[in-house]
């Protein structure tokens, strides 16, 4: 009709509708004046019509025009402008979600937009954004920056890095090796930092004045920080520096001004829609699981990776298997954290094979391409592929960036510590 169009829509109240009145009044559509009463007075005259339906366009052009939404009038001549910031404006308000659904990330999309209004709460567009995001092992830091730093990425012109276990990396490979990885992801050139100084130099003189997006993924020392994002002055107005960390005062110290995001435990409803995606391969616990179910988010603490790993554990077990875990688990909280808790009891249970599969990754091959690691491990007795796909089932390994695999730190941790205590027991 005319000129009126909407964004997209869901009949369940759950999906955004965005307007654009193009060349014509928002009153005008609300009120069915102007020329929308011409129409509706020539629809009303057609016998051919049915009142009632013509009553229900007049009632959705109502809620249209009540809606606030873009208005183009007819002074504007750049459209082209006006329609790269509406899909801006649509980006904003859909891709969280879209996310979320996409990877299984409950609850990431609400986490997205507060993150979201963090950066956007800057004093000026021209200014360096430093963001810490912090909170507990397992809460889920890392898959927030991941998601945000994939759906923001492309506002930057391919100035962008993302970082992962920066403190790791660190230990492994040295501060000159992540300085060398932050050039090259943004650049595209190949560098040579032969000393930390020398690094920090390089990275200032070619990002001063870029517009740029960084994520630090699990930082830990002040020293990281000094080598890699040492102050604002590195960047140029409009950049965006995330830093996961799970201590919070290493941010607050290092920076003068720095925006705080604490990432908190899911909603019990995300919580046991996540749980049930794993325990069940579906968004809500079977019936007779139903109690069993609130009764494991609870141990789980709404923490998401101990929901997943917990949930996977519990998977096609039965009632009385489901019942002897979770008493197992109520003796963890005196002995463990929760979550290490939870990954013990999933750390026992594959057969042996299994185990020294995930051992060797955990040790050996944490971040290494899948490929890789089949070749490594091919002498082992069972299927090196077979062992990553239960480990995968179990929520204890994963796969990123392509087909590199991935185990938590606090999976690692765990894996670590069983063979510490098992040459201890040998000497």
């Amino acid at each position: 009709m005319g000129g009126s169009g909407s964004g997209s829509g869901s009949g369940s109240g759950s999906g955004h509708i965005l307007p654009i009145f193009y060349h014509v009044e928002p009153s005008h559509v609300r009120k069915q004046i102007g020329s929308y009463e011409d129409a509706f007075n020539e629809h009303e005259q057609n016998r051919h019509l049915n009142f009632q339906e013509v009553q229900n366009w007049r009632d959705a052009l109502k809620k249209v025009g009540n809606i606030s939404g873009w208005h183009v009038q007819d002074k504007i001549t750049d459209e082209a402008k006006f329609i790269r910031e509406f899909m801006e404006d649509v980006k904003r308000k859909v891709d969280p979600a879209m996310i979320g659904s996409l990877e299984g990330l409950l609850g990431m999309d609400s986490r997205l937009k507060e993150l979201d209004s963090c950066v956007l709460n800057k004093k000026t567009r021209s200014d360096v954004h430093f963001i810490g995001i912090y909170g507990v092992g397992g809460i889920g830091k890392t898959t927030l920056a991941r998601a945000y730093y994939k759906w923001m990425s492309d506002k930057f012109n391919g100035n962008s890095c993302f970082l992962k276990v920066v403190r790791e990396e660190c230990e492994k490979k040295g501060h000159e090796h992540l300085q060398n990885q932050l050039l090259w992801q943004i650049l595209g050139e190949e560098t040579e930092i032969m000393d930390v100084e020398s690094g920090k130099e390089m990275i200032r003189n070619a990002l001063w004045g870029k517009k740029v997006l960084v994520v630090h993924d699990d930082v830990n020392k002040p020293k990281e920080l000094q080598a890699l994002a040492d102050n604002a002055k590195w960047f140029g107005g409009g950049s965006v520096i995330i830093i996961t960390t799970r201590n919070e005062s290493l941010l607050r110290k290092t920076y003068e001004e720095i925006t705080m995001y604490k990432v908190e435990q899911l909603s019990n409803k995300d919580a046991l829609r996540l749980f049930s995606w794993k325990a069940f391969k579906r968004s809500e616990p079977l019936e007779d699981y139903k109690e069993l179910s609130k009764e494991a988010i609870t141990y789980a603490k709404n923490i998401p990776l101990a929901l997943e790993v917990l949930g996977s554990h519990l998977y096609g077990k039965t009632i009385d298997g489901w019942r002897s875990a979770l008493d197992t688990l109520k003796e963890y909280p005196t002995k463990w954290n929760i979550v290490e808790g939870i990954i013990q009891i999933s750390f026992d249970a594959p057969e042996e094979p299994v185990k020294e599969i995930l051992l060797d990754i955990a040790c050996f091959f944490n971040g290494c391409e899948k490929e890789h690691v089949i070749q490594f491990l091919d002498s082992h007795e069972f299927s090196p592929e077979d062992g990553i796909r239960l480990l995968k089932d179990k929520s204890l390994l994963s796969t990123q960036h392509g087909n590199k695999l991935w185990m938590h730190d606090l999976v690692q941790k765990m894996g670590k510590k069983f063979i510490s205590n098992k040459v201890r027991e040998s000497d």
